[in-house]
């Protein structure tokens, strides 16, 4: 215990010194086992506890079977919850992955999706949600097979759905901000998946308009400032940065108004159990904050913590809260950096 207080004071030295970033950074979270599966914790009191550490967007997986199943009901639900709370809605819009069981409904599943059919879809949900969703993504990890297949032609696949939900969203809202990507940082080769930076080339052959890059910059196990040829993660904004810009001179990948594209970070985190757990708890809440710092002072628009309370799952369990709702090192360390991160 006294070894977590020193060091949690060395962080916030450490975070004292940060250099300040060019425009405006803001934290997120997301936990939807929380929020939408109904685990037994309260979800006001997870939403207040993620005010407290500066959050202030909330990024939600919409899954076609999800929706279908379950109806509309535990999003508005949510949605007007959260932001009564003060939360701005973050929507991950995708069809069905490949691991959910078999009876899930498949009319917009992983295989070869159809843009036709995804832009119904989206017109759907933006139509209802109209100005009460900030922001839409399109799609998740779609480098990945588990979301897009085949990946040999995922790049163009993900093009045209891409196309299709822009073009949607912006006629029904177009207050609303459409995120390009949600890119997973691995460079997973063929035929399990594709390197991100090899993907956005690829699926930007033909030219595309968003809001920003939404981008997993997973590590696992790694330090935060250590780069790997196994991840483009967070140790490499630089590069991330740098196609970016390359694709918007060539034309390919643009904001509306010709720039390149801001970066969105929508999903990281560190495992406390897991595939690639990190050990202790209190190199966890350093490496945590460490990567919010570099986020920030790399230029980033957001930054998310993903998830909110722990699971207690052998495949993924990255938690900063208990069941009980007991703060872990890594919430405390979050918590103390806030004013630093977010200016309040």
């Amino acid at each position: 215990m006294r070894r977590s207080a020193v060091l949690l004071v060395l962080i916030l030295v450490a975070l004292a010194g940060t250099a300040k970033a060019a425009g405006a950074f803001e934290i997120a979270v997301q936990d939807d086992r929380t929020f939408l599966a109904g685990t037994g914790y309260d979800r006001t009191r997870a939403l207040n506890q993620a005010r407290a550490i500066g959050a202030t967007t909330l990024r939600v997986n919409v899954i076609y079977a999800d929706w279908i199943r379950h109806g509309v009901g535990a999003y508005d639900s949510l949605v007007d919850l959260a932001r009564s709370k003060g939360f701005r809605i973050q929507f991950t819009l995708m069809g069905t992955p490949r691991y959910f069981d078999r009876r899930a409904p498949r009319w917009l599943g992983n295989r070869y999706p159809s843009p036709i059919r995804f832009a119904s879809w989206v017109g759907e949900v933006a139509r209802h949600f109209e100005g009460r969703v900030r922001r839409y993504s399109i799609w998740n990890e779609p480098n990945l097979v588990y979301y897009i297949e085949p990946q040999s032609k995922a790049p163009s696949i993900y093009a045209n759905l891409y196309k299709a939900g822009y073009r949607t969203i912006k006629n029904i809202d177009p207050g609303a901000q459409v995120l390009f990507g949600e890119l997973f940082s691995g460079n997973v080769r063929r035929p399990g998946g594709t390197p991100p930076m090899s993907f956005l080339w690829a699926a930007t052959r033909h030219g595309a308009r968003a809001d920003g890059l939404a981008y997993h910059p997973f590590q696992y196990n790694l330090a935060p400032d250590k780069h790997s040829k196994r991840y483009v993660g967070i140790a490499d904004m630089s590069t991330i940065k740098a196609n970016l810009r390359d694709l918007a001179r060539s034309h390919r990948l643009r904001t509306p108004s010709g720039r390149a594209l801001p970066i969105y970070f929508t999903e990281f985190g560190y495992q406390v159990i897991g595939t690639y757990a990190v050990r202790s708890e209190a190199r966890r809440a350093s490496w945590t904050v460490q990567a919010f710092r570099m986020a920030k002072r790399g230029g980033a628009r957001s930054m998310l913590y993903y998830h909110l309370v722990r699971t207690y799952v052998r495949k993924w369990d990255s938690g900063i809260l208990t069941r009980t709702g007991a703060p872990m090192l890594t919430y405390r360390v979050l918590l103390s950096a806030r004013r630093a991160l977010v200016g309040r």
